[in-house]
């Protein structure tokens, strides 16, 4: 179980404060009767001990809010913001606390409407002056809105770029950061979402689960059991020279071939050389820290693995430590093509393909900053899922992903 976050909550207001103990005290009930439950638990254990210890700590923290929000009604001082209409936190707070308006902080950067034409939208870049000026205006009068389900909630967090997540999503992108590590660790326009901020709105078992696969994904290559019917992450602490011991199953693990341990030189592992022939006729590469292979289909030669390393398509090499071209001539006419391919409306293809293939060619270490909304039916280019009503094209190198690419993954 998670250590005790009562004191992250100091700058909380004492609606999410209390809503957040809250949370946490339920999950210490189900513990408790998970282990009262156990038939094989006769004595009592150092674990419901300290769980015992850990719920009467939140019955106090929750018992101090409420007083403090009592007391200042009393003294006709400000109270927490409140919502009658909500059981679960009359139940927290005391029931004659007055009811505020909760102010949003900043409106979230992405427009509610569908634009008719892509290509005159405004920018949606999270530096946009006109943005600030609508953000500023909307401030005390918007209600709260998840940038996921777009659904107005009381309670909810801001991630450091401002951007506003219920609980609920907050959660889900937590969880599928552990099963998808291109979008490890969770993060909303590049900027990391800590732990340590959010740890009081999730489960307890996901941040133990969490915090183990942080350790997994820090690791530069990895060594998974041998086992198929295991496949455990090893960690270096259970590994001696080049053999690697499984904590679930025990079974040795080769950490240069990744295969069952072995005696004398690492063998050939036919079905990795079969592989790498494979890899070599189409010209796949493979990252250097997690061993994966990759495949270019567009873009320049420089890789961004899902693991976070970056190195050159044709040498494998890290990123500008080698002398190799920046692109290929035919992936970048292809990918031209392509891009100019997007609007029939276009005159003089051959011109506007070669104006693209050069603004590709300057632009293509892109940050993308500035993002514009194309209407219609399209796929993600980073994740293949297909968008049936808008997707995102970066202004500068045109490239078009879904919502969660553009916020959680590049």
């Amino acid at each position: 179980m998670a250590a005790p976050a009562v004191g992250c909550l100091d700058d909380l207001d004492e609606q999410t404060a209390a809503l957040a103990l809250q949370l946490q005290l339920e999950d210490v009930d189900a513990l408790l009767q998970l282990s009262q439950e156990n038939p094989h638990e006769s004595e009592v254990s150092d674990a419901d001990v300290a769980l015992q210890l850990y719920k009467q700590e939140l019955e106090d923290s929750i018992r101090r809010i409420s007083d403090r929000s009592t007391a200042r009604l009393t003294e006709g001082g400000p109270t927490a913001a409140h919502d009658e209409g909500n059981p679960r936190l009359d139940a927290i707070l005391a029931p004659e606390l007055a009811e505020q308006e909760i102010a949003e902080p900043r409106e979230t950067r992405e427009d509610q409407s569908l634009p008719g034409d892509a290509r005159t939208e405004p920018s949606l870049s999270p530096t946009d002056p006109e943005a600030n000026e609508e953000n500023t205006a909307s401030e005390v009068s918007a209600p709260h809105h998840c940038v996921v389900c777009q659904e107005g909630k009381e309670a909810i967090h801001v991630a450091p770029c401002q951007h506003e997540y219920c609980f609920e999503c907050l959660e889900e992108l937590f969880r599928t950061s552990m099963t998808d590590e291109s979008l490890f660790p969770p993060r909303c326009c590049r900027q990391p979402i800590p732990l340590d901020t959010v740890a009081a709105f999730l489960p307890a078992h996901l941040v133990a689960t969490f915090e183990t696969k942080n350790v997994e994904f820090g690791t530069v290559n990895r060594t998974y059991c041998s086992s198929p019917a295991c496949s455990a992450f090893i960690h270096a602490q259970a590994i001696d020279g080049d053999v690697a011991t499984c904590q679930a199953c025990s079974t040795a693990t080769c950490i240069i071939c990744k295969a069952a341990a072995h005696s004398g030189d690492c063998p050939n592992d036919e079905a990795l050389q079969q592989l790498l022939e494979t890899a070599t006729t189409a010209g796949w590469q493979r990252c250097q820290s997690c061993r994966r292979f990759v495949e270019l289909n567009h873009g320049c030669n420089h890789i961004t693995c899902i693991c976070s390393a970056q190195f050159c398509y044709l040498c494998g090499a890290p990123w500008k430590t080698c002398a190799c071209p920046q692109w290929n001539e035919e992936r970048l006419l292809a990918r031209a093509n392509q891009i100019v391919a997007r609007n029939a409306a276009v005159g003089g293809i051959g011109a506007a393909v070669a104006a693209m293939a050069q603004d590709l060619l300057e632009g293509h270490e892109c940050d993308h900053d500035g993002w514009r909304r194309v209407t219609g039916e399209h796929d993600c280019e980073e994740c293949f899922q297909t968008l049936r009503r808008y997707i995102y094209e970066c202004r500068q190198c045109h490239l078009r992903v879904c919502h969660r690419c553009r916020d959680n993954r590049i």
